[in-house]
């Protein structure tokens, strides 16, 4: 799984100093330990891509290329919201399916992970970083 803890605070991160000015995640107040949240990853080929990412940053975090925060060490630089839209949207194309949004996908996620648990959300509430169960439920579609 993926944790992240913040995101970029601008999509033209990073600086020409290789600095990454840093936000909370969306519905957090402070960058927090108790404010990650959980991406699991299932595929092998897409575990693969990021240990492979991971490693690369790794190693120009031990040459200290950008300096010593690991913050500005990131696995996916020059993606942002709207070239994962697009990327998205491409992939509908032809496709017998009504396109959806990057959101859409994290509704469906929740659902179908709340069916392979046979109707039990505290997981899903936990791997989506909800702190209250309600919001869990407004994701589940069932």
């Amino acid at each position: 799984h993926l944790v992240l803890y913040s995101q970029p605070a601008n999509s033209t991160a990073p600086g020409k100093d290789g600095s990454v000015k840093r936000k909370p995640l969306k519905h957090r107040k402070r960058i927090e330990p108790r404010g990650n949240r959980l991406i699991p990853v299932f595929d092998k080929r897409t575990a693969e891509i990021l240990v492979r990412r991971f490693n690369e940053q790794a190693k120009l975090f031990k040459e200290s290329l950008y300096g010593g925060d690991k913050g500005n060490y990131l696995l996916f630089g020059a993606i942002d919201k709207n070239r994962i839209s697009n990327k998205l949207r491409k992939v509908y194309q032809g496709l017998p399916f009504q396109p959806k949004s990057p959101h859409d996908c994290r509704h469906t996620f929740c659902t179908n992970l709340v069916a392979a648990t046979e109707g039990h959300n505290f997981l899903a509430k936990h791997v989506l970083g909800h702190s209250d169960a309600k919001t869990t439920e407004n994701y589940m579609h069932l």
